[in-house]
Parts: C-alpha cells; structure tokens; sequence
C-alpha cells in the first residue's frame, strides 16, 4: 500500500488490493470511507460550535499554534515540548512540520491547565530529569545486584 493521507485512504487503497481480496475488503474501505466522512462533518460541527458559543477559542487556538511555532522556532529553547516536535518533525511526512506544530500546540494547551490547576512550577524538562532519574536508579541496582553475587 502506498502512503497516503488517512482522509483518503478509501479512495487510493482499492487500485492496489489484488482481485482475490476485494469481496472481503471492500465492506471495510466502504466503512472507512463513511467515517472518514462523518470526522469530517463532526470536525466541522465543532468548529461551528465553538466559534458560536466560545469565541474565545479562536483567539487561544491562534495563540497556542503560535507559541508552538515559537517553541519549533530557533529562538525556542530546549524542552519536552520541543523535543516532542521534533520526534514529530523527524517522521519526514509531507505536513509533518504543521502536524509538530499542532501537536505541540495541543500539548502547551494541556500543560497550562496543569499547572494553572497544580501551582506547580514549569520544568522545561520535567521529562528528560525524570527519565535521567530512572535511569540512574536502574544502573544503582545493577551495581548492587552485582555486588550481591560476588557476596
């Protein structure tokens, strides 16, 4: 199967299923194909919502995208977020960029109702100290298990 884009997935995948198979999958692209649609209708409906309702979410969804974009940007410094948009980024999709973006967006949106809800501090590498940590523990019960044996 070639790569494509899951919004047209249902419409690419038939010209490369061999004959044999089409009586048994062609159920199942019909229903990836009624999906497909109905996310979109869903997407759409919740974009007329939140701009009928919620105003405001347009306003805090451009300024989470852009802080995103800051965060990617060379001005941005190292962090969990950035380090998340790269691993992203790296994938080497035709949006992969945009999708980094987006996802780091979504990501800064979660992180500041944490911390708003916490009164934690922000750790840009909250992440990075916690995995260092775990890792040092694990090498700590390496050392000591081999001290044990030769007990």
């Amino acid at each position: 199967m070639p790569k494509c884009p899951a919004r047209s997935f249902h419409n690419k995948a038939p010209e490369h299923i061999p004959e044999t198979l089409r009586p048994a999958l062609e159920p199942v692209l019909e229903q990836i194909a009624s999906l497909t649609e109905r996310i979109r209708q869903y997407d759409r409906l919740l974009v007329a919502i939140s701009l009928e309702h919620y105003p405001e979410t347009e306003l805090l969804r451009k300024l989470l995208v852009g802080s995103a974009h800051y965060v990617l940007g060379p001005l941005g410094s190292d962090s969990d977020l950035r380090r998340h948009a790269e691993k992203i980024a790296a994938r080497g999709a035709k949006n992969s960029k945009k999708r980094a973006a987006v996802a780091v967006a979504r990501k800064l949106s979660v992180l500041l109702h944490r911390l708003w809800v916490s009164g934690e501090v922000y750790e840009p590498l909250h992440n990075a100290h916690r995995r260092q940590g775990q890792e040092e523990a694990a090498q700590a019960e390496k050392r000591w298990s081999r001290r044990r044996r030769r007990r």
